[in-house]
């Protein structure tokens, strides 16, 4: 997975007693640590992680179906915990975060001993000035009586002097603007701290609410379905005595009961991963998907795309699929729109997809400022579109409609030409 995220620097194991020696020898800037391990679980592996870690900052992930392990690994000193079961994209949200933040650390750790130094340097050269300072003091009391001729000799140790004082002046300038970029650096690290943690809560979130309904679903359903499928089997089994035609009346009822359940197995899995998105590609994916909304709500949907899309890779497609079924849903939920209309086109560099009603508007602002740790909505949209860096546009005006615009790096790939021999 994390290869495939575009990280080449990786390294695992699966016993726990190597965990210390190779952070020793590699020093690495994060560590997936699963907490349940034989011999030495994962509060062991962290403790031995503290002794190499001297500066205090421990840089460990850790995983776990445990929720009691969760507030434990924090107080452990982990910096962050996944849930098992998990989702890659989830994990891999965690990374990308975990490792910014990282490397603001060690930012911030360079500075600070760069601010050491700098003070160090300049306590010597105060040390300096001052015995320049108190050697000219001696100088003027043992010459005090050669005023007249050494007049031109204590104006140029004054020169000297007042340019020396002018050096510690700029001295000290640049230290009170290094210390001023140091606690700026320190406050936009607390806020990307504060943001992963809003982040992370509205992911789990998201994850419940997303249990809970299909949970429903399946019970409302499927369940309900199969049970109904149960009661006439076991009705056919107790009257054995029925006609051919009655017998043939029952059958034919109970496999309807099938072909809906199977019809609403199919709608779930559609819903978490389109079978057609993988062995199709993402255009048909989106025909089907607009199909389906327009068979539950009285909405026109016109889609137009370029041929190119489908030479994106699979995160790529997947992450523009996504984004799509999230702006369509919102829009069957929210914006009372009768006209949806969806353009993936080809820009510099680039692809992008628009996805434009005529519905009614709403505050962009509003919402993305909004603190709402049940839905991820448009903060989801944007970091998938980031993940594959992308960037999300979103412009909604009264009278004229909402539209949502993505764009992901596209370069142009050479077909290989086959030559082919007589």
């Amino acid at each position: 997975m994390l290869h495939d995220a575009g990280y080449v620097s990786i390294a695992s194991t699966m016993d726990p007693c190597e965990v210390c020696e190779l952070h020793r020898q590699n020093r690495y800037d994060l560590v997936l640590l699963d907490l349940q391990m034989p011999g030495m679980d994962g509060f062991q592996v962290m403790e031995g992680l503290k002794k190499i870690e001297t500066d205090g900052y421990l840089p460990v992930l850790v995983i776990t179906a445990q929720p009691g392990h969760k507030l434990r690994a924090l107080k452990a000193g982990a910096k962050d915990f996944v849930s098992k079961p998990f989702d890659l994209g989830e994990v891999l949200i965690r990374v990308y975060n975990m490792l910014e933040v990282r490397l603001l650390h060690l930012e911030i750790k360079r500075l600070f001993n760069q601010l050491v130094a700098d003070d160090a340097l300049l306590k010597k050269e105060i040390s300096e000035r001052k015995q320049i300072q108190e050697a000219l003091h001696r100088t003027q009391a043992q010459l005090s009586v050669y005023v007249g001729q050494l007049e031109g000799l204590v104006a140029e140790r004054t020169s000297e002097w007042t340019a020396a004082n002018k050096q510690l002046e700029a001295s000290v300038s640049g230290l009170r603007k290094a210390n001023e970029e140091h606690q700026a650096l320190l406050f936009e690290s607390n806020i990307m701290r504060e943001k992963l943690t809003q982040l992370t809560r509205q992911v789990i979130m998201a994850q419940e609410e997303l249990r809970k309904e299909i949970s429903r679903e399946l019970h409302d359903g499927v369940v309900q379905a199969l049970i109904a499928i149960n009661v006439e089997l076991s009705a056919l089994s107790n009257e054995a005595s029925l006609g051919a035609r009655t017998m043939k009346k029952k059958l034919a009822g109970t496999q309807q009961l099938v072909e809906k359940s199977v019809v609403e197995v199919h709608r779930y899995a559609r819903n978490l991963r389109p079978a057609m998105l993988d062995d199709l590609g993402l255009i048909p994916a989106l025909h089907a998907y607009c199909k389906t909304l327009t068979a539950r709500k009285k909405i026109e949907f016109h889609l137009t795309a370029i041929a190119e899309v489908e030479t994106l890779g699979d995160d790529e497609r997947t992450v523009l699929f996504r984004v799509a079924q999230e702006a369509l849903t919102n829009v069957v939920r929210h914006a009372r729109a009768t006209q949806v209309t969806i353009c993936i086109s080809k820009i510099l560099g680039a692809i992008r997809m628009e996805i434009g009603d005529n519905g009614k508007s709403f505050l962009v602002a509003k919402i993305v400022a909004a603190i709402n740790p049940k839905r991820l909505g448009i903060l989801g949209m944007k970091e998938r579109i980031e993940m594959v860096g992308g960037k999300l546009f979103i412009e909604s005006i009264r009278g004229k409609g909402t539209t949502v615009c993505a764009e992901i790096p596209f370069t142009v790939k050479e077909i290989p030409v086959l030559l082919n021999e007589a």
